[in-house]
């Protein structure tokens, strides 16, 4: 399952680029994935979405939550309007739990990998919509393009490790400082069916282009050590 959705060999991630290297391939699993559009997302979001997997974005900016939800529940038609209208970009984190078949990916891919877990994640953003400034994060992930277009710019990584995944937020200000005196290392546009590994703590932004673009973003995270050592202590 891994190599058929990223297109990479365990092999050559493996133990030489785990880490350590960017790379780009392409998916063999686009009909398991399919074409997950604005109305894909919202046929979700008929069962109660939990506060934090569901994130409006307009330039960067998160939407109040009252612009979209009631009672714990996503008023779809304002967050249709808020797309179409406005402007704003869909972030939907851990998909799998909203969706059985993305349910069941993840559940492979954990068995495959183990000890590492696998969430997917959801961004649609319609046409010069932008979702972060650059960042890192303390997982690797795995770009996968489903629709239109991405750009991509990439740095290299400033920090060696990160063990929260809060902890990123911490680095800001050194990461701003970081790519104001730097251009990226990369710049690539990932199109429908692309795949692009980010290694963890890797900066990276995403810019939009002049169509539409829905992606995956796969969380690749190691267990805790401790879990390791203790997870089967009674």
């Amino acid at each position: 399952m891994f190599e058929e959705l990223f297109g990479i060999s365990k092999q050559v991630l493996f133990p030489h680029r785990w880490e350590t290297s960017l790379i780009t391939s392409k998916t063999a699993a686009k009909p398991l994935v399919g074409n997950q559009s604005a109305d894909y997302i919202l046929s979700l979001l008929s069962n109660p979405v939990e506060h934090e997997d569901l994130l409006i974005i307009k330039d960067g900016t998160y939407c109040r939550r009252d612009a979209y939800t009631s009672g714990g529940r996503c008023i779809k038609e304002n967050i249709r309007e808020l797309i179409t209208q406005e402007g704003c970009a869909i972030y939907l984190r851990w998909l799998e739990k909203y969706d059985s078949n993305f349910n069941t990916l993840a559940n492979r891919l954990n068995a495959e990998l183990s000890p590492f877990t696998f969430s997917f994640c959801l961004f649609y953003a319609p046409t010069a919509s932008t979702l972060f400034d650059e960042h890192f994060d303390a997982h690797d992930a795995f770009i996968i393009q489903l629709e239109g277009s991405k750009k991509w710019q990439v740095w290299p990584a400033i920090v060696a490790d990160v063990e929260a995944v809060s902890s990123p937020h911490f680095y800001t200000p050194m990461v701003r400082a970081h790519v104001a005196e730097h251009a990226p290392s990369y710049e690539i546009t990932l199109q429908a069916g692309d795949v692009m590994y980010l290694p963890r703590c890797t900066i990276h932004r995403a810019l939009p282009t002049d169509e539409h673009s829905s992606h995956l973003n796969v969380w690749m995270t190691p267990r805790p050590l401790h879990k390791f050592i203790w997870g089967d202590v009674k």
